[in-house]
Parts: structure tokens; C-alpha cells; sequence
């Protein structure tokens, strides 16, 4: 399953489209920071997205570096996305990788750094489940500088984490600027990823990243909390429950 977790809000149904046709089959719509509530109704979303394409469409909001603000839309949004600009400081990042409640880190790769890449703080975002986003439609409209700047500045992040938690996203709202799986993976390896790598970037990453994501809105003060399911209700058996034994209680 190919996913697109990065894709702009504007004309949302010829993007779909065109997604379906290149061989996507998920993405995720950017939204304002300031919309804290999930467009759950259809008269909310964009009519007939969810009807009239076989696409997964998810909810993300990007909140540029205010990592503090996470939890706050934990639950409204199933992504949660943090930027690294210009404005970035070495601390800041550190901060992000360390702390932020966060899935996906996205650094500006077009310009010089404004922060020290250090390997230590990628690996701690990447064993804490974060995963860091590399957009490839810069790349399609930028000049020999830029380009130079973002092929040299993915490779140091692919050096930094290992090939192991990244996530390539097309990071475009221009439905031209789509292009499909297989030429993600084949651009991703010039950012300095194996093909296997590459081909994880788009897939099984992307697909560990919403798992993530899901399981972190159900948890609840240390509880995890779900629907029943049709299974549960035919396997409830009430005898089993009324016969079980009951934890000893020690007095003193």
C-alpha cells in the first residue's frame, strides 16, 4: 500500500483523482493550524472525496516548530506534523526529537541548515517512532543551487538515520506535481537510500507512522480504548464471566 502523507488542501477532488491514477492508495490532507476540529461530517469535507474514489484520505495539520502545541491537536487530527525552517535553533531540534508528541519531522531541505544535523538527536526521534519527511516536488521546480542544496541535505539526513525512518511525500497541492510510487522510490534513491530503503519510504514506514498515530488517539491514561467488534460480541460468552474466579483479597 503506497501512501502520500503530505499532499495540499486545494482542489482536493483532481488531486484524489489523479493520485488514484498514479497507483496511491492513501494520503494525507494538510490543514491550517488554526482548524482544531476534524471535519468528521460530509457537509464538512469535500464533497463526495470519501464517495466517489477508492483512496484513504487522513487529516494532518503541520505546526511548523511549535512542538508544545502537539497535544492539543492529538486528537482532533490523525497526523501531526512539525517543520524545521530557517528559524530553526540547534535547541529547538533538539527538543523536537527528544520530546515533541509528534509523527513526522519535515526539515527544509532547499536551504543551508540552520541547525547542526546531530546523528544522536535523528536517532532518538527515530527510536521514539517519529519519522523524518523528505518532499521530492521541490526538486521538480527548483534551480541547479537549490537542487544541489536539497539532493546534498537529504543525503546527510539519510546518512543520520540510517535509512531506518523516513518518508518520502510528494508535499504539493499541483496535481501535475504528483508522481507515482515507483518514481518516489527511484527518486529516493538519489537522495542516498537503497532501493529497499526507498521502496519502505513509501510504504511500510508510512504505514507504521498511521498505525502509530491511531494507537496513540486510543490510549487513554495508560488504557487503550476501542470499539467492539462484531467478533467481540459473538465470543462474549456471559457464563464464562459469571464462573471466573474472583482475586483474593488480603486483609490487614
Amino acid at each position: 500500500m503506497a501512501y502520500d502523507l503530505n499532499v495540499g488542501a486545494g482542489a482536493l477532488p483532481v488531486l484524489l483523482r489523479r493520485a488514484q491514477d498514479l497507483g496511491w492508495e492513501c494520503i494525507a490532507r494538510v490543514s491550517p493550524p488554526a482548524s482544531t476540529s476534524k471535519p468528521n461530517s460530509p457537509s464538512q469535507r469535500t464533497p463526495g472525496c470519501e464517495q466517489q474514489h477508492e483512496i484513504r484520505v487522513l487529516e494532518r495539520v503541520n505546526l511548523g516548530c511549535a512542538w508544545e502545541q502537539c497535544p492539543k491537536y492529538k486528537d482532533s487530527h490523525d497526523l501531526i506534523g512539525l517543520e524545521c525552517d530557517a528559524s530553526t535553533t540547534s535547541e529547538i531540534f533538539k527538543k523536537i526529537c527528544e520530546r515533541a508528541e509528534c509523527d513526522l519531522i519535515t526539515i527544509n531541505l532547499s536551504k543551508p541548515l540552520s541547525f547542526y544535523l546531530s546523528q544522536s538527536h535523528v536517532q532518538c526521534a527515530v527510536r521514539r517512532g517519529v519519522a523524518f519527511e523528505i518532499l521530492y516536488s521541490k526538486v521538480l521546480h527548483a534551480d541547479e543551487s537549490t537542487r544541489r542544496s536539497i539532493f546534498g541535505n537529504a543525503r546527510l539526513l539519510c546518512r543520520s538515520t540510517r535509512g531506518k525512518g523516513l518518508v518520502l511525500s510528494s508535499g504539493t497541492a499541483n496535481p501535475l506535481d504528483l508522481r507515482s510510487p515507483s518514481d518516489a522510490q527511484n527518486l529516493a534513491t538519489l537522495f542516498g537510500l537503497k532501493p529497499a530503503e526507498a521502496k519502505s519510504a513509501v510504504e511500510s514506514t508510512c504505514a507504521r507512522i498511521v498505525e502509530r498515530a491511531g494507537l496513540r488517539r486510543g490510549f487513554k491514561r495508560g488504557f487503550q480504548l476501542r470499539e467492539k467488534t462484531r467478533e467481540d460480541v459473538e465470543n462474549f460468552d456471559e457464563n464464562r464471566v459469571a464462573g471466573a474466579k474472583k482475586p483474593r483479597v488480603q486483609k490487614y
